[in-house]
């Protein structure tokens, strides 16, 4: 529960946001995400915490609906932009329930 409540959280669009501007840009956009995300206050999993649970369900939720998917294109990126557009309306959930955790929705 806590490896899928962890890449909930690092796979939001909350995180993804606030990283952006502490990358490097190089040819084709931001790079080196490396130890980025982790400047940000993350709490610690807790299972009695309803929102941590729920984030870890709904991880746990995309890679099932993931793995059972084919996709088209073997750049990462395109990769990335498939995955996100299936999961879409469980990325909003998440966001939703990340910004309640770490309690900010842009800015550190």
């Amino acid at each position: 529960m806590e490896a899928h409540y962890l890449c909930a959280v690092l796979n939001s669009n909350i995180i993804n946001e606030n990283i952006k501007p502490l990358q490097p840009r190089g040819l084709f956009g931001e790079r080196a995400v490396t130890r980025r995300p982790f400047l940000f206050p993350i709490p610690h999993f807790n299972n009695k915490n309803p929102n941590h649970t729920q984030l870890a369900e709904l991880s746990k939720s995309c890679h099932d609906k993931l793995s059972a998917k084919h996709f088209r294109k073997a750049n990462v990126a395109h990769l990335r932009r498939e995955a996100r557009g299936i999961l879409a309306d469980e990325i909003k959930r998440i966001d939703d329930l990340v910004v309640k955790i770490v309690n900010y929705e842009t800015g550190p």
